[in-house]
């Protein structure tokens, strides 16, 4: 346990370090998304800029509508309420004096753009946030010294926050909002109540060598969680059993040692419940088939990739790379069919037709789907 904590120390200090500065492109200087977050509705897409902005666009025109600044610490996290109203943004950096990171967590009314709420500053850097089912507290996973911990933020700023216990690096509601999936520092996945916050399972400690988990997806059915570590891998929890049902990776190598370059940064079940996909550091994504758990399709994109959210139908990817726009890609799924045979040598004792023309002989097409950036363009 303590070299995996050291191991997500150090990733720690990376990833704030490099994301608390502005990226320098060929000569110039260029503010680029920390992280992006798609609203619960779809209607919209947030993104957090590495000059401590947060800009939200809305998905049908690409315009932005709304930019929030004066924010004085890397914004580390993003969380929608259900109905695309309120956002919640976790904010973390690194306080010189006393060593140690520390967090505060904003609350914005979209349409107003005005500040709600501003928590009292915390120890410890935020991992991720999650609204409860009354959407009257905020659900963090914070960083501590000793691992990590679970805190409940009230919206009355008048009360400070209740520790739960409990590490969590990445934090995914259920689809019901009953339930929430807390993926920790050891690799496991704890269900909790949303409103009681009560432990609903806790995974027996193993001997397994489990990265830390840092992407959640529920399956529509409720029944299966994908958690996505740092290694690469992906693993499929049945909920009614409390097993590991499938283990996948997203990198080409399996039973490689942590490599930053494989964390997975986004995954999702699509609508149907029938496909799984992720998208890594790296810049890879894959797709299952999720009845066989076979391996589908693949597409790479250009990087460097600092952040990605899949939207709420799991088929369409937008992430962030050197630039202040968002990318978006729509998946790839299953490989185009592949060209039909040759003709056959048996002469026809047919005429052959006015019009007809040899067959075009080639590859088949790679399935993958597009690939656009959108506007900056205000509105």
């Amino acid at each position: 346990m303590k070299k995996k904590l050291f191991s997500l120390f150090l990733f720690i200090i990376i990833h704030f370090t490099f994301n608390g500065r502005t990226a320098h492109i060929k000569g110039q200087l260029l503010d680029y998304i920390t992280v992006i977050k798609i609203s619960s509705t779809g209607q919209f897409v947030a993104t957090a800029l590495s000059n401590n902005q947060l800009q939200i666009r809305k998905v049908s025109t690409t315009n932005i509508v709304r930019t929030l600044t004066g924010h004085i610490a890397n914004l580390s996290v993003l969380a929608w309420n259900s109905d695309d109203s309120r956002l919640a943004v976790g904010s973390s950096r690194y306080n010189e004096t006393t060593t140690h990171a520390e967090s505060i967590v904003y609350i914005y009314d979209v349409s107003s753009g005005q500040l709600l709420l501003t928590s009292p500053t915390q120890l410890g850097a935020i991992y991720d946030i999650a609204w409860d089912s009354t959407e009257t507290k905020i659900i963090s996973g914070t960083e501590e010294i000793d691992g990590g911990e679970l805190r409940v933020i009230p919206l009355d700023a008048a009360i400070l926050s209740e520790r739960i216990g409990g590490p969590g690096l990445a934090l995914e509601t259920s689809p019901s909002g009953l339930q929430i999936a807390v993926g920790t520092v050891g690799g496991r996945v704890i269900l909790r109540d949303t409103t009681s916050f009560e432990y609903i399972n806790i995974p027996p400690v193993t001997n397994e060598n489990l990265q830390p988990i840092f992407a959640l997806s529920w399956h529509p059915s409720q029944t299966l969680i994908a958690s996505g570590h740092l290694d690469g891998m992906i693993r499929i929890l049945d909920i009614n059993s409390d097993r590991i049902l499938q283990v996948l990776s997203s990198a080409n190598v399996i039973g490689m040692d942590a490599d930053y370059s494989q964390l997975i940064l986004a995954l999702a079940f699509d609508s149907t419940g029938t496909r799984l996909r992720s998208f890594n550091r790296e810049g890879r994504i894959r797709v299952w088939d999720t009845q066989t758990w076979a391996l589908i399709a693949e597409q790479i994109v250009p990087g460097p990739i600092y952040a990605a959210d899949w939207d709420k139908t799991g088929t369409t990817l937008y992430y962030g790379t050197d630039s202040a726009i968002p990318r978006v890609v729509r998946a790839p799924d299953l490989p185009s069919p592949p060209p039909p045979p040759p003709p056959s040598r048996i002469r026809s004792s047919l005429p052959p037709a006015a019009d007809s023309q040899p067959a075009p002989m080639g590859r088949a097409a790679s399935g993958c789907g597009s690939m656009g950036s959108w506007s900056s363009s205000a509105g």
